[in-house]
């Protein structure tokens, strides 16, 4: 912690071991400030376009100040950010006023997976909000290769996906967020962790949307919110939780859709969303020897979706279709079902004469394998 109290690092909202956390990461990570500018980073984990140039559309982004009132706004592009890159977006303002509130939203039909999104306001104000929060607020996600903190081995947030059509079982086309309330805290985080309505449960601190563009405006907290010095709690949760906050009726207001809860050890919260979402790109794998990426995290998450995943850590190959574990085959003699992560096929397992014995196995074949191997030591 000492380096936060430098200065030269900053708490962020995320997923930890023990729930919902703080992470470091320094400020060097987020852009520096630029004249009556604000910009807006966004960070990529993967998308599903499978074309020679991967990467997903450039969403559309909205500012808003304390009070709601529209500060400007991009609009999305089918001009591609690369998968693990990022993109900024640069609104100008003539009074630099602070953008508390900020809408992203798809910006053509591919899919994309968002890490991060950073803010830095024209003051040098710095925010940035992680995909975890998506992830645990019921958002469809995968694993990401984004890197958050400089030193080894750093940590990797979860990405959360948005799209322009349904068509890769991706139903969220954006989501609007309340970026001052995701600066972190241990008190505040142990509160989100505690009661996950706090994070999850109020749209103008996090919502969802089904269909939103950047001319949609957002709901804001009014009057604004009260929190405790230091520690960031909010002073009265009771203005938070299931506020449905206040809108402009000069703009067009988004279609929200309600929120599926991640289930967490720690809090307990049901999940409100049995349906376990189809693989958005089949023939796709992604293989990994890096701990911080789990298969099993994948495959046990009924949100999850993205590429088949092989976790050499683990030792097991999830297929994202079915959600099923397997594990990796450990030689050619092996007798029971696995997943041969040299052939990148599945092996079916012996069975007995009457018929019992190893389950059936699934067809594999994969036009894209991508390596998120990291270095051995």
């Amino acid at each position: 912690m000492a380096a936060l109290i430098a200065g030269l690092t900053m708490g962020v909202v995320g997923l930890t071991m023990g729930g919902i956390g703080m992470v470091p990461v320094a400020k060097s990570f987020i852009p520096d400030k630029s004249d009556r500018t604000t910009t807006v980073r966004i960070g990529v984990g993967t998308s599903t376009n499978v074309a020679d140039t991967p990467g997903g559309n450039t969403p559309g982004v909205a500012l808003f100040d304390v009070m709601g009132r529209t500060v400007g706004s991009a609009r999305g592009s089918k001009k591609n950010i690369g998968d693990g890159s990022f993109k900024d977006i640069k609104i100008v303002s003539d009074n630099g006023v602070q953008s508390q509130y900020v809408s992203i939203s798809k910006g053509g039909i591919d899919g994309l997976c968002i890490a991060y999104i950073t803010v830095t306001w024209p003051d040098g104000g710095k925010y940035l909000f992680s995909g975890d929060v998506g992830a645990a607020c019921g958002a469809h996600w995968y694993a990401s290769q984004t890197i958050f903190q400089e030193s080894q081995p750093g940590y990797k947030p979860r990405c959360m996906w948005i799209d322009g059509n349904d068509s890769n079982g991706i139903t969220t086309e954006g989501f609007g967020v309340h970026i001052t309330d995701f600066e972190a805290t241990n008190e505040r985080t142990a509160a989100y962790n505690q009661t996950l309505d706090l994070m999850c449960g109020s749209p103008p601190r996090f919502m969802l949307y089904d269909h939103i563009t950047s001319d949609d405006s957002l709901p804001y907290f009014n009057p604004p919110l009260e929190f405790v010095p230091q520690t960031l709690l909010d002073v009265d949760p009771a203005k938070v939780i299931g506020v449905p906050g206040s809108n402009h009726d000069d703009k067009k207001k988004p279609s929200r859709r309600r929120l599926r809860y991640r289930q967490t050890p720690t809090t307990g919260t049901p999940s409100l969303n049995t349906a376990t979402p189809q693989s958005a790109m089949a023939g796709r794998l992604i293989t990994s020897n890096d701990p911080r990426t789990s298969a099993v995290e994948l495959c046990e998450s009924e949100h999850s979706l993205g590429p088949d995943h092989v976790s050499f850590a683990e030792n097991k190959f999830c297929d994202m279709k079915t959600k099923k574990l397997w594990p990796l085959c450990a030689r050619a003699s092996d007798t029971s079902a696995c997943f041969d992560a040299t052939s990148n096929t599945m092996r079916a397992g012996l069975r007995r004469r009457d018929g019992t014995g190893e389950p059936d196995v699934p067809e594999k074949n994969y036009h894209t394998v991508t390596n998120w191997n990291q270095p051995r030591n």
